[in-house]
């Protein structure tokens, strides 16, 4: 008569290769986490156009502006803007001033091109579009307001947008 083992011989379902299992699943979960957690932090962290500031002059004391002033009646041709030239300061988004970002305006007659700290002939200077003349800003009779588009772009920046107004004073 032959005895019986008592002890299982199979190698399905021991309990011996869990441990081996779940090693392998812990790995490859702190793998998987770290890579999504690296490309989430490299997300956060990209380069971009923060604020587009304009200003009536460059020199200090004077305030930002939203708008423009154009004289004229509402039955004829308002031009003569108030400031006559803007100054437009670009900073990326940790606030750093931001230099060689393409800037372009347009609307109400303004039509312009640049790029901020190498324009109108001077020392660059830390992002600042130099004295970018809006002289020919005009709005049409019965027009009591309008827009110049501001638009800054550069590579690996992006592009952002600004509205500046253009309102009819009598």
């Amino acid at each position: 008569m032959q005895r019986r083992k008592l002890c299982w011989n199979g190698r399905k379902g021991s309990i011996e290769g869990l441990p081996l299992q779940l090693l392998i699943m812990i790995v490859i979960a702190a793998v998987g986490l770290g890579i999504l957690l690296a490309w989430l932090n490299s997300v956060g962290n990209q380069k971009g156009i923060g604020t587009i500031a304009v200003y009536s002059s460059y020199h200090a004391g004077y305030d930002r502006i939203s708008a423009v002033k154009v004289h004229g009646n509402p039955d004829e041709e308002a031009n003569d803007p108030d400031p006559a030239t803007l100054w437009i300061k670009v900073y990326d988004t940790t606030g750093n001033p931001l230099n060689g970002a393409s800037v372009s305006l347009e609307g109400c007659n303004v039509y312009f091109a640049g790029i901020t700290g190498h324009l109108g002939g001077a020392v660059p200077q830390d992002g600042v579009a130099w004295g970018i003349d809006i002289s020919s800003c005009i709005l049409p009779p019965d027009v009591a307001n309008g827009n110049i588009m501001i638009k800054v772009s550069k590579t690996e920046y992006g592009h952002k947008s600004v509205t500046l107004s253009v309102e009819r004073e009598s």
